[in-house]
């Protein structure tokens, strides 16, 4: 009887040491690089029913400092469509529509590009497209470099988290 007892106990110990093996397993299959930026597990928000995707959740899922970028970069080819909308009539070339044309002038300033289908004629709009090339020029600056400062702070969150699992290791092998 007794041997039988053992017997179903160790039966019981290597079911269990079984069952940690798999769970170690599964663990390390679905480890995420580590030079790759954390992902946050989204798969209870993750709905397949696009009806449920509002924009309010899609404004939370970016970053603030992406979202700043973009209010600034509205407000600056708003206020540039609306300026130029203004003053067509001293802008020279093919036009089509008032207001996309102005939004197309505005885009093309803005990245420098100047294709020159469209081009300002009065000293006006020369100063006005002036002005705005240097301030487009002030908004690429600020989104690139907030996109700089997004990468950099993903890789040291990557990196202080890699040091704190490397200090754990050595406590223990001390």
């Amino acid at each position: 009887m007794d041997g039988e007892i053992s017997l179903k106990v160790s039966f019981e110990q290597l079911i269990k040491e079984n069952r940690s093996h798999k769970d170690a397993a599964k663990r390390k299959r679905f480890r995420r690089a580590r030079s790759a930026p954390l992902v946050r597990d989204r798969t209870e928000e993750t709905n397949t029913d696009a009806s449920t995707i509002t924009p309010e959740s899609l404004l939370k899922s970016i970053h603030q400092s992406f979202r700043k970028v973009a209010v600034i970069l509205i407000i600056y080819l708003s206020a540039g469509a609306v300026c130029f909308y203004l003053i067509r009539h001293h802008i020279s070339g093919e036009k089509t529509n008032a207001v996309l044309d102005a939004l197309y002038f505005c885009v093309i300033t803005m990245t420098t590009a100047g294709y020159g289908d469209l081009s300002p004629k009065t000293d006006l709009a020369k100063a006005f497209a002036s002005a705005y090339v240097f301030l487009g020029l002030a908004l690429v600056g600020l989104i690139l470099s907030k996109a700089a400062d997004y990468l950099v702070e993903k890789q040291e969150a990557c990196l202080l988290g890699r040091l704190k699992s490397v200090k754990n290791l050595v406590i223990l092998i001390s």
